[in-house]
């Protein structure tokens, strides 16, 4: 695990990396909340668990048609503020997400001789 731990905080949507905090939206915040503790266990989150996570006690009629096309879209929107902290989004073909600290991820696919391809 990385020496540089991310941290969010739910009552100011935001997230700091090495002290510095960057604020992002409140539902933006929820889904890194579960990367985050997914991110601890080394395991993804499924797009069930992340769907009942974000619209569990919603009513079906507030729900968004398509919650797994908001959620790819609100994956995509935080890479864009987790990446220059040294963060990332990863998807698992079909199943979910799970956030990595880019220098490990790069250490271990250097480490494997595996290719990286982003």
């Amino acid at each position: 695990m990385s020496s540089t731990m991310i941290s969010v905080d739910l009552q100011t949507n935001s997230f700091s990396v090495s002290g510095k905090s960057v604020r992002v939206a409140p539902m933006h915040a929820e889904l890194l909340t579960m990367l985050e503790g997914r991110y601890r266990i080394q395991d993804y989150i499924t797009y069930e668990a992340i769907e009942f996570g974000l619209y569990g006690n919603t009513l079906e009629c507030d729900r968004p048609a398509d919650p797994l096309n908001v959620i790819a879209v609100m994956a995509c929107n935080l890479r864009k503020k987790l990446k220059p902290h040294g963060y990332d989004i990863k998807s698992v073909f079909g199943r979910g997400l799970y956030l990595v600290h880019i220098e490990e991820m790069d250490i271990t696919l250097a480490f494997a001789g595996a290719e990286f391809i982003n």
